[in-house]
């Protein structure tokens, strides 16, 4: 007889592994299924110093840390990518690459998202995850496009490596103030605004020049963090309704669909906050829990 998972966790971010580490407490049969790093986007945030209880902690430890305590409570978890899910019956189908589908009685949606691209000439060249590329520029001069609380923790991270930085923003930065009071205090960053970026210029496949509207910046290397996009597409054709920008719809209880569920920065509504994405995993958990008292 197939196995027969309680939930499947699409997504191993904050709102994933928090749902985990309850739902797993009850003894209950979970798998995540994580296409990349365990953490998600929250893995590669070089410091938090918002999470409650963690201050200064590597976005990387705190990851680790979550999923060792689900992992304590028998929670399984396999790297794949989740290519889409056929909604309408119980048990729900979940079909992976690479592997047979998985069966679930329900489904917790927390995929994140994936970088948002700019769509640039050159853009080929541009990194998009300080802490994995950072070190590989000691003594270089960067460009970090953008200015959110990712492009600003980011260009401090940085800063460890890079002899100069400039921060190029379009509009005006929208980074927290704590942050932003950082980046003042760090003499190796510069901070531009009206910055529209162009062009990334490459030579041999080495960057070289970052063409703005108004000005082109030498550089070395530039860095990218225009946002997210919803990490959705598996769920076309579903019963599970998207928004306009594709995050998922869901009601006061997180379902997006009979026995489907959402949480954390993937749901319509979410405020992209590593804190709030953990709450939500565990409102969707208790959500979780009250549907299966159902079978």
């Amino acid at each position: 007889m197939d196995k027969i998972y309680n939930c499947v966790i699409v997504g191993s971010g904050p709102a994933g592994l928090a749902a985990a580490i309850y739902l797993g407490r009850e003894d209950l049969k979970v798998l995540v299924v994580e296409r990349a790093l365990t953490g998600g986007t929250m893995a590669v945030i070089p410091q938090i110093d918002n999470y409650p209880g963690a201050p200064n902690v590597a976005g990387a430890e705190l990851a680790g840390k979550m999923w060792a305590q689900a992992e304590s409570f028998g929670v399984e978890k396999i790297t794949a990518e989740v290519q889409k899910i056929a909604t309408g019956s119980n048990p729900v189908a979940i079909i992976v690459a690479g592997s047979d589908p998985v069966k679930a009685k329900t489904v917790l949606v927390a995929a994140g998202g994936s970088y948002r691209k700019l769509g640039v000439e050159g853009e080929e060249f541009a990194h998009y995850c300080a802490t994995c590329d950072g070190p590989f520029y000691k003594g270089k001069k960067l460009v970090v496009v953008g200015g959110g609380n990712s492009a600003v923790s980011g260009a401090l991270f940085l800063a460890k490596f890079a002899s100069e930085i400039v921060i190029a923003v379009r509009d005006g930065v929208t980074a927290e103030k704590t942050l932003q009071d950082e980046v003042l205090q760090e003499k190796k960053i510069t901070l531009k605004t009206g910055m529209k970026i162009k062009k990334i210029v490459a030579d041999e496949k080495k960057v070289v020049a970052v063409e703005f509207e108004n000005e082109t910046i030498p550089a070395d290397g530039v860095f990218i963090f225009a946002g997210q996009v919803p990490a959705s597409g598996w769920l076309a054709g579903t019963d599970v309704k998207l928004d306009e920008q594709g995050y998922v719809k869901t009601d006061e209880n997180l379902m997006a669909a009979p026995g489907i569920f959402a949480a954390g920065d993937v749901r319509s509504g979410n405020i992209k906050q590593i804190a709030v994405a953990a709450g939500e995993g565990v409102t969707a958990s208790k959500k979780i829990s009250e549907y299966l008292k159902s079978f």
